[in-house]
């Protein structure tokens, strides 16, 4: 929290207030953990199955035998008290003798003392990321101004100077929003604040946000980023036909290879996160339809037919093709394939409707992507309500991303923390609002990151890489289930945090490799992609039977090509008919002349 504080502080009183806060809880923290370690965890630490499973049941009042698996103790640990307690509840709850005792007594104190451990090594990672934001101080030259003057330009009879952008910054934008309609005289310069801003100006109707097509006007820095997230969820659906890599998500406790460990507790996860690929996704649709809302000559009138067409053409074409090639092939013999495979089984009229929908029923029966898009729609129908909380409080960004931390939070503390996308509204929307903040105060984030030189930079792409696998971080010991169930939901607002750090390098030191053509081309069919892509990979699935990552050799391309033609077909005359739809209404509203 401090750390987002003095990264969006609008003024040095934030930093200050950041650093307070900061300060405040260690005071707080640090006394109770030493305290707690040097409660002195002596004695034989060993664990037991029998032990283990009487710890954990006695906590629920229930009386059972002493004789069950651990798995599920181990997990449930964490959440119990002091070692007095637990042996006075095992002995009068319980069925377990005095050695049984001992040991759950010494499994429930070596837990607690792990997850000491992990807790301390999350609060030092945070403190690292905490000093990232020290270099968008302001690098003073001898003779400069330090005053409020010297961020504008000053007239004295000589000519006016321009204060040079240091590489990296964001992109020049043209006047938009409410400086759109003001003139400046000529032979001076411009507001420093607008110049530096980002190129958010659209033409042409209200675009897509990370689920909706092209159209001129197009961001290429966020083009490029929704592509490669698209292409992300088509190599995380692939690898998923992999049992191995499948029980990573499925069985956290199942025992894994040294590459298997490798390539999915450290940061090379983030080339497979699909989960982390959605938020980029949300987070991306807050901020563009945002900076379209904001911009003079909106209209909400035509907004809602536009988006909802955009959206609902391309998912109802999808449903059918999904339909078509579940029918096509053949499901045979599925002895030894994913489990995440074999639930694309029989899809009943429910299903069918629920993905038709969207809101109403469930929604993935068909294509498990699907579950993304019930968010979509629902934000994009309550955008008004977003867009005007943004902006009425962009000068509160620090406090209001803070608030969105703590909702998040709750979100997932109080959901399946291990499925992302069975989590409720109170995780999902605040993803989206997060890119309204960013949209509400690009002007004010493009002025601070024009400081900003390439070591910083580089630190932010660090930051964000770790923030977005902080989640998978946690395996690297082999404990993620013994970890207390809220830093595993603090993770998963942390992966959040690392999605808007990479929205804010795409428009920034990532907007070069991300403009190139190949990366804009994916961007351009990103939706497309994400539509096609998983009937794609379960139809492979079940005709080649392969579960091996080499089925990439075979769903990346066909992916690619089918997700190029459904674009032509589906997704372009989707936005053709949008923008005619848009245009219509526009001109009906217009007073006569």
């Amino acid at each position: 929290m401090s750390s987002l504080l003095m990264l969006l502080a609008p003024a040095v009183g934030w930093v200050i207030a950041a650093q307070a806060l900061a300060g405040a809880s260690a005071a707080v923290i640090v006394p109770a953990l030493v305290a707690l370690i040097a409660e002195s965890y002596v004695g034989d630490q060993r664990a037991t199955a029998i032990g283990s499973l009487g710890s954990a049941r006695a906590r629920r009042g229930r009386r059972v035998p002493a004789r069950r698996g651990a798995r599920h103790a181990r997990r449930l640990a964490p959440r119990l008290r002091r070692g007095d307690d637990l042996r006075a509840a095992l002995e009068s709850r319980t069925d377990a003798d005095p050695a049984q005792v001992d040991a759950a007594v010494a499994v429930n104190e070596q837990v607690r003392l792990d997850t000491l451990r992990v807790g301390l090594l999350v609060l030092a990672g945070l403190s690292a990321v905490a000093a990232l934001p020290a270099s968008r101080l302001p690098r003073y030259r001898a003779g400069e101004d330090t005053g409020r003057a010297a961020d504008r330009y000053v007239h004295s009879g000589e000519k006016p100077t321009k204060r040079t952008v240091a590489p990296g910054c964001w992109a020049i934008n043209r006047l938009s929003g409410r400086d759109a309609g003001r003139r400046r005289p000529p032979g001076t310069a411009p507001d420093p604040e607008v110049a530096m801003s980002v190129p958010t100006t659209v033409r042409g109707a209200v675009p897509g946000a990370p689920a909706a097509g092209a159209g001129s006007g197009r961001l290429p820095g966020l083009d490029g980023l929704r592509g490669v997230a698209a292409l992300v969820v088509l190599v995380h659906h692939s690898l998923l036909l992999t049992p191995a890599l499948m029980a990573v998500h499925d069985d956290p406790a199942a025992p894994r290879s040294a590459l298997v460990q490798a390539v999915s507790a450290t940061p090379l996860h983030l080339l497979w996160e699909g989960e982390v690929a959605v938020q980029v996704f949300f987070v991306l649709s807050g901020f563009v339809l945002t900076v379209a809302a904001t911009r003079p000559g909106h209209r909400w009138g035509p907004y809602y037919p536009q988006r909802l067409l955009r959206l609902y053409l391309p998912v109802w074409a999808a449903v059918v093709l999904a339909l078509a090639l579940r029918f096509a092939v053949p499901v045979g013999d599925t002895a030894g394939l994913s489990p995440w495979l074999t639930f694309h089984g029989d899809v009943g009229r429910a299903g069918v409707l629920g993905d038709l929908l969207l809101l109403v029923g469930p929604a993935g029966s068909t294509m498990t992507a699907l579950w993304s898009l019930r968010w979509e729609v629902l934000f994009s129908l309550l955008l008004p309500l977003f867009v005007l909380a943004a902006t009425r409080l962009r000068h509160w960004a620090p406090l209001v991303v803070g608030a969105l931390a703590a909702v998040a939070w709750v979100g997932a503390a109080t959901g399946p923390v291990d499925q992302p996308y069975a989590l409720g509204a109170l995780y999902q929307l605040p993803l989206f609002a997060l890119g309204c903040v960013l949209a509400a105060g690009r002007h004010r984030i493009a002025a601070v990151t024009a400081r900003w030189g390439r070591v910083a930079w580089a630190g932010v792409l660090v930051g964000a890489v770790l923030l977005t696998t902080s989640y998978w971080l946690l395996d690297l010991g082999g404990a993620r289930e013994d970890v207390p169930h809220g830093v595993v939901a603090l993770t998963r607002v942390l992966q959040a945090a690392g999605a808007g750090l990479l929205v804010v390098a795409a428009l920034g030191p990532l907007a070069r490799p991300l403009s190139r053509p190949a990366v804009r081309w994916l961007g351009t069919r990103s939706f497309s992609l994400y539509l096609v892509h998983e009937p794609v990979v379960v139809a492979v699935g079940y005709l080649t039977g392969w579960t091996s990552p080499a089925v990439l050799l075979l769903t990346v391309p066909v992916s690619l090509l089918l997700a190029e033609g459904f674009f032509r077909v589906v997704e372009r005359p989707s936005h053709r008919l949008a923008r005619a739809v848009g245009g219509r209404l526009t001109r009906r509203a217009a007073p006569a002349p």
